[in-house]
């Protein structure tokens, strides 16, 4: 998938995905017990899994959590994970949509560290500003507010789909994860493209891309945090 991103840089229409992602308990104790803190595992305690929709119907879960409980024989897959999320951010030819995904990109951006330089700005599209545009007449009859609408309300306002909230603050960090958490995590990350899906063509990436933000990935004030 990041190699069609990185051919697609000659072409107007670009990759669009869908992003999400969980995270697990601040520094367990495991993870100090297990790995030096300077190596790859050391951001075991903010990504737990990382999910990325690549059509309306299938989703990636990459799962950190799973590749570092494997101790030094899982390093090099955790490696490769951790370059697919890299690359992924990093393809000029990805257009990437979420849903009020600023926290994420936070966390993202002081887990990266200097690996985030290499595109210091990253252009993501938020669902939640977009469909708060389009449809405001429709977010005001049910909140009074479009920007305060949760992505399980908008799915079922304009998909007529229940999402099974239940398992949001479930333990991410334990494993494994069960087939109700993989569904949830799956959901939330295919959810905005569904929804994008039904005001406007996301298929033009061109018109698609307008709605992008500016979101800074770059270490601030050269910190990693």
């Amino acid at each position: 998938m990041v190699e069609r991103a990185r051919e697609g840089t000659d072409s107007a229409a670009k990759l669009v995905v869908g992003i999400d992602a969980e995270w697990g308990h601040e520094n367990p104790a495991s993870a100090e017990e297990s790995f030096d803190q300077t190596s790859l595992s050391s951001i075991r305690p903010y990504l737990s899994l990382w999910q990325v929709a690549v059509t309306l119907h299938d989703v990636l879960l990459v799962d950190f959590d799973r590749l570092f409980c494997r101790g030094e024989s899982g390093e090099e897959l955790a490696q490769q994970a951790l370059d697919f999320v890299e690359a992924l951010l990093g393809a000029e030819s990805t257009v990437l949509v979420g849903f009020s995904v600023h926290e994420d990109l936070k966390r993202l951006r002081a887990m990266l560290g200097s690996a985030a330089v290499a595109r210091p700005n990253l252009a993501v599209v938020d669902a939640q500003c977009v469909l708060a545009a389009f449809v405001p007449e429709t977010a005001l009859e049910h909140t009074g507010d479009p920007y305060g609408i949760s992505l399980a309300r908008w799915t079922r306002m304009l998909l007529g789909a229940d999402m099974d909230k239940t398992y949001q603050c479930s333990d991410w960090s334990s494993r494994p994860l069960s087939a109700k958490q993989e569904r949830y995590a799956a959901l939330d990350a295919v959810a905005p493209l569904r929804l994008l899906q039904r005001v406007m063509d996301i298929g033009d990436s061109v018109e698609l891309e307008k709605w992008a933000m500016q979101v800074p990935l770059a270490p601030l004030n050269g910190s990693s945090a």
